[in-house]
């Protein structure tokens, strides 16, 4: 790597302990050390009465890390345990749910944090880059797709069971195993294959590959009026424009997906399809009497994540 001007050997590592390190290769000085995820208590000595700790002795980063055009790609989990000097309170946690994770981008050369994408389960799926995308997957059972330079969202599919393994890419297809329970009631374990080079409708330029779990609705937004609420998911939370609506009736509810990664709106047993960032979609929902009426997003960890509440017909 080119470092204050000199190109340096370098070997990179990261761990448990949540962090990524750079060494100079030919005598082991250190250049830099990043932090990434949620560290909480993680910095000795603890006390006599167990507290909480992050990442976690489940945490850190698990898996392989990859590098790509100077950018070191971080993934890592966030999964708390509970301990004090004496040891862990309780054994290992076990409730998987409760964790998170994300994937980073690193300046190879400088230790730069470039850009981080949180997500809403923990990241076991390791970092694969395929040209100018870089691919990782959650125990949840999500597949994202993110763009290696500005961390953008590209592409992002749920498979039938959950994921802690890595995703392969070879020629033009990426391979997913589908192995661990996850949080799907009824998990189907697969390999996966995704093309990475379908035609678009009109046959022309290549597109992401098909999300498994379906498309968005592209509809302009309607305007918010009676009957009508406007409703924005964002990282991980909805905004309505009301809470409430004064009688029995019909509701539109426009739902725009402002956040990063998929999402959908879910109300009295119906559900918007899964939508896209940046795109919009309407559900129009018949309430036939007064009542409170959870709302939330029924990705796998959202509605834990905070995606959820409670809108009131008078």
């Amino acid at each position: 790597m080119p470092i204050q001007g000199a190109q340096t050997p370098i070997v990179m590592v990261a761990g448990k302990m949540g962090k990524a390190y750079a060494f100079r290769s030919d005598n082991g000085q250190p250049l830099w050390n990043v932090s990434v995820g949620k560290h909480e208590n993680d910095t000795g000595p603890l006390p006599r009465n167990p507290i909480t700790i992050y990442p976690g002795d489940l945490g850190g980063v698990e898996t392989p890390m990859a590098y790509a055009d100077n950018r070191l790609f971080v993934p890592w989990v966030d999964f708390a345990a509970r301990a004090s000097a004496t040891g862990l309170a309780g054994g290992f946690a076990t409730n998987f749910g409760s964790g998170r994770g994300g994937l980073a981008a690193i300046d190879a050369a400088t230790g730069k944090m470039m850009w981080q994408q949180k997500l809403p389960s923990m990241d076991f799926g390791a970092a694969t880059v395929a040209n100018d995308v870089v691919f990782t997957s959650t125990y949840a059972g999500r597949i994202y797709a993110f763009d290696t330079a500005t961390g953008k969202t590209l592409w992002t599919s749920q498979a039938p069971a959950g994921i802690n393994s890595f995703p392969a890419v070879d020629g033009d297809t990426l391979l997913v195993g589908a192995g661990a329970a996850g949080f799907a009631k009824n998990p189907q374990y697969e390999l996966i294959a995704y093309s990475l080079s379908a035609p678009t409708a009109g046959g022309g330029s290549s597109s992401p590959p098909s999300s498994a779990s379906g498309g968005s609705s592209t509809a302009p937004p309607a305007s918010v009026g009676k009957g009508r609420v406007s409703v924005t998911g964002q990282e991980f939370s909805f905004n309505l424009s009301t809470n409430s609506q004064p009688k029995p009736g019909q509701v539109t509810f426009v739902f725009k997906n402002v956040g990063h990664v998929l999402h959908d709106f879910s109300i009295n047993g119906k559900q918007t399809p899964l939508v896209q960032p940046g795109h919009t979609a309407r559900l129009v929902v018949d309430f036939t009497k007064p009542g409170k009426y959870p709302y939330l997003c029924t990705v796998p960890g959202h509605a834990a994540a905070g995606m959820k509440g409670t809108f009131t017909v008078k």
